[in-house]
Formats: structure tokens, sequence, C-alpha cells
């Protein structure tokens, strides 16, 4: 018998979200990493008898969002 197996998260739930099925994480919304470089998100799988609990580490990857600013004495 092989029980079926659930992943659930109940923090950054406004950020995250995860496949109960399958365990994928995907984001919800844009994290800057000017704000955040590091997210640790508890995942628990569940077979409704047994849980375990572990921490996926969440690194944000750095995205140029800004324009370049270029200074006019820089250009002389």
């Amino acid at each position: 018998l092989n029980p079926t197996v659930a992943y659930i998260i109940s923090t950054y739930t406004d950020i995250f979200n995860i496949d109960s099925s399958t365990g994928t994480i995907t984001t919800k919304s844009y994290v800057d990493r000017e704000n955040t470089e590091v997210i640790l998100l508890p995942v628990v799988a569940t077979d409704g008898v047994k849980s375990v609990t572990t921490t996926v580490t969440v690194q944000i990857l750095d995205d140029n969002d800004n324009n370049p600013q270029i200074s006019s004495d820089q250009n002389r």
C-alpha cells in the first residue's frame, strides 16, 4: 500500500504556492532581491498519519530591474 503524500506550506503563502500532490513550489508574486536575498520556507509532507517538516532554502536571484544611470561628468 502506497499512501498519498500531501505537501503543505503555512508561511509565505502570499509569495509562494505549493502543489499539494507534487510538492512543486512556484511564486505567486514578484520577489525583489534588493529587499530579500534568501527565504527559508518550511514545507510539511504528510500522509495523513505521519508528517515530516523540512526547510527549503529559496535563493532570490538578482534581476536588472533598474535602468542604467549615466552622469554627464563621465561623458567628457
